[in-house]
């Protein structure tokens, strides 16, 4: 458990400019550097805020530069400072010895251990997976605010689920299931154009028509962007001998993949040692049924069902 009573958004420097230098030797950058570091090793408050008041333009300003100037100086373990740099949110622990330092490039303090980029299970916090409550503090023109949402922060760097996601979890689970069960009654016809929809959902063009005859495949698509080529096969049941023997048939000199889409695998089938061919791909019931709900093919669904 990464455990800490306080948290704070950090900019290292103006418009973050010290962030990368910070983040790759271990330090907390700062500014003020029309305050003599003497006065902040001797924690000489009164004297740091008159100096502080003579270049801001007012007592306002004065106040928030100044707290920010002290919170930093003086936190400890249970305090955490996050920081966004390269799409990604950085946190830190600064450390135990409150010793403010200064080279050519500004004042420091100094981290315990180091910045991280991820959650306590070694998960990357990429910041379009945060929450907006936590990635706003961004935009923060000053040095320092405080993460007023600190529950989710906490959740966040020790992965921890909130009861709304696993509430959401659990009902996506149970849909999934009853998408399952109703995609093994469509008409094949249904189930071969849902199949369609799908890949097509992902911005790949189909280059073959759907249900023409050709002996070894159903659909023939191409990704527009990188122009590789997949071929896909569709059926509601099949072996393992079925298996290979489309495997077998894959031209796999000019298309990249063979998607293998089945809603009814028989145990043979289910052997994992069939996937060890990177350039074809199995899809059972379970991910046909992931699918429709990622890409947005639940009404459909309900359509055909009523």
């Amino acid at each position: 458990m990464i455990d800490f009573k306080k948290a704070y958004y950090i900019k290292l420097g103006s418009h973050s400019k010290w962030a990368s230098n910070s983040l790759e030797n271990n330090l907390i950058r700062i500014g003020w550097s029309n305050i003599p570091i003497n006065l902040i090793k001797n924690n000489d408050w009164d004297e740091i805020y008159k100096i502080n008041r003579l270049t801001s333009k007012d007592d306002g300003s004065a106040t928030r530069d100044f707290n920010a100037l002290k919170r930093i100086i003086t936190a400890d373990e249970k305090t955490v400072f996050i920081t966004f740099e390269n799409s990604m949110l950085y946190w830190c622990i600064p450390s135990s010895e409150v010793d403010i330092e200064e080279d050519k490039i500004s004042k420091f303090r100094r981290v315990k251990g180091s910045w991280s980029s991820k959650d306590i299970d070694g998960n990357l916090l990429y910041i379009n997976r945060i929450s907006g409550n936590i990635t706003k503090t961004q935009r923060f023109s000053g040095t320092l605010c405080k993460i007023h949402d600190f529950n989710t922060l906490h959740r966040l760097l020790n992965h921890q689920i909130s009861e709304d996601a696993i509430l959401l979890n659990t009902a996506k689970i149970n849909l999934e299931k009853t998408i399952e069960a109703i995609i093994k009654n469509l008409h094949w016809k249904d189930f071969e154009l849902l199949i369609d929809l799908m890949f097509r959902e992902t911005g790949w063009q189909r280059i073959s028509v759907l249900g023409e005859s050709m002996k070894f495949v159903d659909l023939e698509l191409i990704d527009p962007i990188t122009e590789d080529l997949y071929q896909v096969q569709i059926k509601s049941s099949s072996s393992k001998d079925q298996f290979i023997e489309y495997v077998d048939k894959f031209d796999n000199e000019n298309f990249r993949r063979l998607y293998y889409i089945v809603h009814t695998i028989s145990d043979d089938l289910s052997d994992s040692s069939l996937l060890q061919d990177k350039d074809v791909e199995i899809w059972s019931i379970s991910e046909i049924a992931k699918n429709v709900v990622k890409y947005g093919l639940v009404d459909w669904l309900i359509d055909k069902t009523m």
